[in-house]
């Protein structure tokens, strides 16, 4: 094997047992709670922390045969053993090593798996973009290519059809940090070959796909009054409560601490945080009600802003209002209506159950009685 096609074997290696990779990889998830004998469902399983991933780190590491199941991986050793266990004894990676026996693949005791978080998820989609427009033949090898031409490229997450599993034309890079993502992001008439590509970072893109399914379910409710849900004009938007929007405040403090800190001026009936980064917060009551929050919240007519101090660290807030409102109430009233009729549903199934064992009482008895 020459060192070209060497470097490409640990180039995949080191993609499946990297933490972007964990974050996604089902198979190896699945794989590493079989290989450590546990027997959590694939539905559990694969909401488990990185800590449950004991083989990939631990001392025996993922068998060399699991690995050679990887469709890409065998075809870059050419369905050969002795080929990826060449290339990893004669590597010099970083990340990952051969087991004692030779039989297995670890990652190095140096690089331990880090704790699963909604930090570290984020910090990854921070530092992810969005592109599509590639053409459809294109190969894994030609893609991995072009993007390494990109300073700080870490990684790429192919898109494929559900159907068939053939590429859709787009694609997700990683990059080493935020600053060289949005460089990426904010290139102009990137390229590959004569195919012009449109971009946008992972948040953007999931913010985009979230708001057109609930759009999709939106139109699929019955309507009353030209609302969806079920609701009028006038139900969309309570008189008696606001929404503070809260700008400036770092991804690191949760929305649990959040929710901590706005209680003492009011009821908090929800609190969570925007895709593109500010947080939005739900009160019970109406502005004029809460105690003395008006007197901190940023002036909706340009003025300067006030600050208010959260965690230690200065950030703005306004009420919510405007199309960002609406937009807040629609998807609101519509996840109550999908709870509402959910609970419907549990009922129904709960009332069908009574009265067939109230049945099936009543015949024994009549029964007993014969």
């Amino acid at each position: 094997m020459g060192a070209t096609d060497r470097t490409r074997v640990m180039d995949q290696l080191e993609y499946y047992f990297s933490d972007v990779n964990l974050m996604n990889d089902h198979f190896m998830r699945r794989v590493a709670h079989k290989n450590n004998g546990c027997k959590t469902s694939h539905s559990i399983a694969s909401h488990l922390s990185f800590m449950a991933f004991n083989d990939i780190s631990s001392r025996t590491g993922l068998p060399m045969k699991t690995l050679m199941r990887f469709r890409r991986l065998n075809a870059l050793v050419n369905n050969s053993m002795d080929v990826l266990t060449d290339a990893v004894k004669n590597s010099s990676s970083d990340l990952i090593e051969t087991n004692d026996t030779i039989d297995g693949i670890r990652r190095k005791p140096c690089k331990p798996l880090p704790q699963m978080s909604d930090q570290l998820m984020a910090s990854v989609d921070e530092r992810t973009v969005y592109a599509k427009g590639f053409p459809k033949e294109a190969t894994v090898d030609e893609l991995i290519q072009w993007a390494q031409r990109f300073d700080g490229f870490v990684s790429l997450q192919i898109g494929r059809h559900r159907s068939g599993r053939r590429f859709s034309g787009s694609l997700f890079m990683t990059f080493a940090d935020k600053c060289l993502a949005d460089k990426m992001r904010n290139k102009l008439g990137v390229k590959y070959n004569d195919n012009e590509l449109q971009m946008e970072t992972k948040l953007e893109y999931n913010f985009r796909t979230k708001a057109f399914i609930d759009g999709q379910k939106l139109k699929s409710q019955p309507k009353t009054n030209g609302v969806s849900n079920g609701l009028s004009a006038k139900d969309l938007i309570p008189d008696k409560s606001v929404v503070i929007k809260i700008m400036g405040l770092k991804r690191s403090v949760s929305t649990d601490r959040l929710k901590k800190f706005f209680t003492p001026y009011g009821k908090v009936v929800y609190c969570g945080r925007h895709p593109d980064g500010h947080c939005l917060v739900q009160f019970a009551n109406s502005l004029d009600t809460l105690n003395g929050l008006s007197a901190i919240m940023a002036p909706t007519n340009g003025g300067i802003d006030p600050k208010m101090v959260i965690n230690g660290q200065e950030v703005s807030a306004q009420v919510l209002s405007g199309d960002e409102e609406k937009q807040f109430w629609i998807v609101a009233n519509h996840k109550k209506s999908v709870r509402s009729q959910r609970r419907e549903k549990l009922n129904h199934k709960k009332d069908r159950k009574r009265t067939a064992s109230q049945t099936g009482d009543q015949s024994a008895k009549r029964l007993a009685q014969n």
